[in-house]
């Protein structure tokens, strides 16, 4: 008798804003094979470097993936390349040349001065020894792009979370995260000039209530990539401020059954938050009242 295998980005019971995992930025290293289960658990680069590399960009508030080329199997430039990606403020892409990963510990990712790389730049998640959904779904979605834009454009990546989306999509530099993206919605989320929505979980430097509220304006309203500033996130009230005024979005938390986190595992509730119906309010002026207050408040 076959048993029938479901796997986890085939369970679609939650909404995709507010999912994307949430950080600063990215350190970004080219390493061809051998990503091992998690990259820094000291499989794939041994403890003590793991270790350190851990602490060094937790420092700065940044993540740490493996990139590679979809399908070449060669650096893109004859030696393994770091990108060192800035969210926020001034989001940006610097590239530097390194031998080893240990050499990124030299590196002040602050800082980085490294050769500015014009983005935009996508990465998709092609770790199947973390989760096969994302080996099988975004491996194809990888190579269709590469093949359409080249380049340093799109690479395969490491675990950047979120497997039951497969296939996900990362668009740098700001670090919006997407989910279940075709080839076409993929290159139109690179291509234009504004912010695309469709299948949009977020921007990594918001927690989850501001990540759904930036959605739920961007649906709305025509705003840039990166143009919303966060003003207030407080319950279930989010404040956006962006060139055309200042946003107000209302939320609520919904209940979820049978969300099913990677391949194998067992359905469980969770719980998220969701944008009410034209919940959204455009208020000419600053959303803080007027007072000219720039704090950010998420809590």
């Amino acid at each position: 008798m076959q048993v029938m295998t479901i796997r986890c980005s085939d369970v679609a019971v939650e909404s995709l804003p507010g999912t994307a995992k949430t950080g600063r930025g990215l350190v970004l290293f080219e390493r061809l094979s051998g990503w091992g289960h998690d990259v820094l658990d000291g499989t794939a680069l041994g403890e003590k470097t793991a270790g350190a590399l851990k602490r060094h960009v937790e420092a700065v508030g940044y993540g740490f993936q493996f990139i590679r080329k979809p399908e070449i199997h060669a650096y893109l430039y004859g030696a393994p390349s770091v990108y060192v990606v800035r969210f926020d403020p001034a989001p940006r892409i610097e590239r530097l040349a390194v031998t080893r990963a240990e050499d990124i510990l030299d590196i002040d990712l602050a800082r980085p001065q490294g050769t500015p790389v014009e983005g935009p730049m996508g990465l998709i998640c092609t770790h199947g020894k973390r989760d096969m959904c994302c080996a099988i779904k975004g491996r194809p979605l990888a190579k269709a792009l590469d093949d359409r834009f080249g380049g340093e454009v799109i690479w395969e990546t490491s675990h950047n979370k979120g497997h039951r989306f497969a296939p996900v999509f990362q668009l740098l530099p700001w670090g919006y995260s997407y989910g279940r993206l075709n080839a076409s919605a993929a290159a139109a989320a690179l291509s234009s000039p504004t912010l695309f929505v469709p299948q949009l979980r977020g921007r990594s430097i918001y927690g989850s209530a501001a990540q759904v509220a930036e959605v739920a304006v961007a649906a709305r309203f025509s705003v840039a990539p990166g143009e919303l500033e966060l003003v207030d996130a407080r319950g279930d009230h989010v404040w956006f401020r962006g060139r055309s005024g200042s946003y107000l979005v209302h939320l609520e938390k919904v209940h979820r059954e049978g969300v099913v986190a990677s391949c194998g595992k067992p359905g469980k509730a969770a719980e998220q938050w969701v944008a009410l119906r034209d919940s959204v309010e455009l208020l000419h002026g600053s959303a803080d009242g007027g007072d000219g207050v720039g704090a950010v408040h998420e809590g």
